[in-house]
């Protein structure tokens, strides 16, 4: 199979998860494990680690590849870089679970097995570089988040050069030290300055790789807006929450985007005196929690931020 076919399955993956999300039966779950070569598995991951309704199913796919791969390595004994994507999807399943000390515990693994693989430069620790970081910000470390990110980002600058758009990992890199900063704002003015810096870079970065109107763009584009609303520049966020809803496709993949979006936008609407406005996205924001968090319904004066962050419990590129 060549690499279109492998990327229409996965567009194609992704899409029926989000249409049937909330209707996958245990019956699937078991089928799925039994039939899904674990080769192909990988383009199951992210689709299901995106939502807290199939995070045991991403848990137990992670979970059987691992053992596959760690018997293959028992097997021929050395380790492969296949082996240390198995460490890191398991780790990004144990993340999705709130279980932050397994999944270091996966990711400071990964890092010391591609460390020892014949091939090794320091670009190459990113992915567990990155998570570390995304796990390290839930956990509320945000200082060892911040050195294990910075560490990423100057292995990067050192192999690609300081603007590098090759691909948007750099842009993961500043959009998670953004977060973890901003996160840390109410500790230090400062802060909130660098997390605008940062998510401008990650925006500039995203628009040079992918597109102005790709997602990874728009992502980091609402993590400005975010910022600019803690600046209190709430007609500048609105312009640009504006833009990311007028840019994002209504289909089941973006809704959860479109749900936090919304409910940013209808909170600075509001403190503008646009009552109607805001009233019109705080129930388009509803209407998406509602619907993928049956258990926990709300109404438009229950609606919390922590309601809409729950949509999104692993917040990466």
């Amino acid at each position: 199979m060549d690499l279109a076919e492998l990327l229409l399955e996965a567009v194609q993956w992704v899409e029926l998860m989000h249409r049937l999300e909330g209707q996958i039966t245990d019956t699937f779950v078991d089928t799925l494990l039994s039939v899904a070569p674990v080769t192909r598995q990988f383009l199951y991951l992210k689709p299901l680690n995106s939502s807290t309704n199939y995070a045991n199913l991403a848990n137990q796919l992670s979970k059987k590849r691992w053992d596959v791969e760690t018997g293959r390595h028992r097997k021929i004994g050395h380790a492969t870089s296949i082996l240390t994507v198995a460490y890191n999807d398991l780790a990004m399943a144990w993340a999705c679970h709130g279980e932050w000390e397994k999944a270091v515990a996966l990711l400071k693994e990964s890092r010391t097995i591609r460390e020892g693989l014949p091939d090794f430069t320091k670009d190459k620790l990113f992915s567990p570089l990155y998570h570390l970081g995304l796990v390290y910000h839930h956990q509320g470390k945000f200082d060892d988040a911040e050195t294990v990110l910075n560490e990423a980002i100057q292995d990067r600058e050192n192999r690609f050069g300081r603007e590098d758009t090759s691909s948007v990992r750099s842009t993961a890199l500043f959009y998670a030290q953004g977060n973890v900063r901003f996160s840390r704002a109410d500790q230090t003015r400062q802060d909130i300055r660098m997390s605008y810096v940062d998510h401008m870079e990650a925006v500039s970065r995203a628009r040079r790789s992918v597109g102005a109107k790709n997602r990874a763009t728009l992502i980091c584009q609402y993590q400005v807006a975010r910022v600019s609303a803690k600046l209190e520049d709430y007609e500048g966020a609105c312009i640009l929450l504006g833009d990311i809803l007028a840019n994002t496709l209504d289909k089941p993949m973006y809704h959860r985007d479109i749900a936090r979006t919304s409910y940013l936008y209808a909170k600075c609407l509001h403190i503008q005196g646009k009552v109607a406005e805001s009233r019109t996205e705080i129930l388009r924001s509803l209407e998406i929690h509602n619907r993928l968090r049956p258990r926990q319904q709300r109404t438009a004066e229950t609606l919390t931020e922590e309601d809409i962050g729950k949509l999104i419990p692993y917040d990466y590129l």
